[in-house]
């Protein structure tokens, strides 16, 4: 598989991330909140990390050194994959404290 194969494969995998933001909007609006948030607790978080390794996976295995340092650097910020990728990382962490910190109330 080719670099650019590689790159439409990564922007598939960043718009089913917004797809499932999309969801939970709609979601909410038409069933109510309760709804939206069981979304947002549940799919939103695990879609997070599965795009988060397979962002790591193939921009790993780009064959243009340009490209694999272009993916982790400054610039991926600026892209569409670069950007859902580190929105993965932040909604991952903003969670994962979120339970942690709800965990350590009840001990």
């Amino acid at each position: 598989m080719n670099d650019k194969t590689k790159e439409i494969k990564l922007k598939k995998y960043a718009m089913g991330n917004v797809s499932c933001l999309l969801f939970m909007f709609v979601i909410s609006i038409f069933f109510g909140k309760e709804y939206g948030r069981l979304i947002l607790f549940t799919i939103i978080p695990l879609y997070s990390i599965f795009y988060i390794f397979i962002y790591r996976k193939i921009s790993k295995s780009y064959k243009s050194a340009d490209k694999r340092l272009l993916a982790f650097g400054m610039v991926a910020r600026g892209t569409f994959t670069g950007s859902i990728y580190y929105l993965s990382i932040f909604i991952f962490v903003l969670i994962s404290s979120l339970f942690i910190l709800t965990f350590i109330q009840y001990l």
